[in-house]
């Protein structure tokens, strides 16, 4: 007689070894065709506003023949120099960033990769390299403490003006030559002369300086007094598409407020042209930032009656709740030689 357990073994064992046939099944089939989510993405550069629908068509019909999952665009110069130097005689010189018919091409470029099962991303700025983009004005550039000494002798009643530290101009690469004339203000110290830095002997003038101008009964000695402020660092986004040459800079990234205006400024259009499509072939937005950490940050001073001291906070990438996005990865890099405030962050919207 065949008892239950002696049924239920040889029909356990076989769907052990159906299950693992079908697991090996589908692992071949996988490897054979791969998910979309497995394959390779590729960057995808927009040059200038050289680009039309039929070649969106072939360039996204060309990745999929050839395995490729998906593309990031990047839209960039329409030649990659250091000077911009636009291409000449371009025949879609209407295509500008973001105007209507770039709006148009991009929302074709979507419903052509979801006609072809892939997905695209956009660069969260124009050009390839740092964050920002035309809406960041000075004051939302990156910044960095500029400063005016001017030496005086005490045992008297100090009345005079001091002079604002001089613009900033900014000479990295794709500067168009530009003067920045944005500052603000930190604190105003007087320091000995003589070149001791000890802390405890340096007086905060703050207080007595209003409108360019110092009211101070300073002590006997002679005096170095410092005007400190910050301003931008001009650091653009590079290389930029022609129109946008000398119009765009790099979102301060010390400041949480100024990533969530930027990221706001990113994504609300993006919703607004593409919506059917994201979370769906147009998911994916990508950022890279990096900047020297000396040079990086929106300086806060910690004052008290003896000293001031510069707190740059920590840079790093933040999660910013803004409409649907839902994963975010931070990646510090280093060069090997200079410490590096650097974030490469990928994100995803849900569907």
């Amino acid at each position: 007689m065949i008892t239950p357990h002696q049924c239920f073994f040889p029909i356990l064992a076989w769907a052990a070894i159906a299950c693992a046939g079908a697991a090996e099944s589908t692992l071949e089939s996988d490897f054979k065709n791969p998910p979309v989510k497995t394959r390779p993405y590729v960057w995808w550069h927009w040059m200038g506003s050289n680009f039309s629908k039929e070649g969106i068509t072939k360039d996204l019909e060309a990745m999929k023949a050839s395995g490729i999952g998906g593309a990031t665009i990047f839209n960039i110069a329409s030649a990659v120099q250091e000077s911009h130097k636009p291409t000449l005689n371009n025949p879609w010189p209407d295509q500008t960033y973001r105007s209507p018919k770039y709006w148009e091409a991009l929302r074709h470029a979507a419903a052509e990769a979801q006609r072809l099962g892939l997905e695209i991303g956009l660069h969260n700025t124009v050009g390839y390299s740092t964050t920002g983009g035309p809406w960041i004005d000075e004051e939302k550039n990156m910044q960095n403490l500029v400063s005016k000494f001017i030496t005086v002798e005490g045992g008297k009643h100090i009345s005079m003006d001091i002079p604002r530290p001089d613009p900033t101009a900014y000479r990295g690469y794709g500067s168009q030559g530009l003067t920045f004339t944005f500052f603000r203000d930190i604190a105003v110290l007087a320091v000995p002369a003589s070149g001791d830095i000890d802390p405890s002997k340096a007086i905060d003038l703050t207080q007595s300086f209003k409108n360019n101008h110092l009211d101070w009964d300073a002590p006997e000695g002679s005096w170095q007094i410092v005007r400190l402020a910050h301003a931008p660092t001009g650091a653009n986004p590079h290389p930029l598409p022609d129109d946008l040459i000398g119009k765009t800079l790099e979102v301060d990234k010390m400041s949480r407020d100024l990533n969530r205006y930027h990221w706001d400024q990113v994504i609300e259009p993006i919703k607004e042209h593409l919506g059917p499509y994201l979370g769906k072939s147009s998911s994916i937005f990508s950022s890279t930032a990096m900047k020297p950490a000396p040079r990086a940050g929106r300086p806060r001073f910690a004052r008290s009656s003896k000293s001031a001291r510069v707190t740059i906070p920590s840079p790093g990438c933040s999660h910013f709740k803004t409409g649907s996005l839902v994963t975010m990865i931070y990646l510090p890099v280093s060069n090997g030689t200079t410490a590096m405030s650097s974030a490469r962050c990928i994100m995803k919207m849900a569907g």
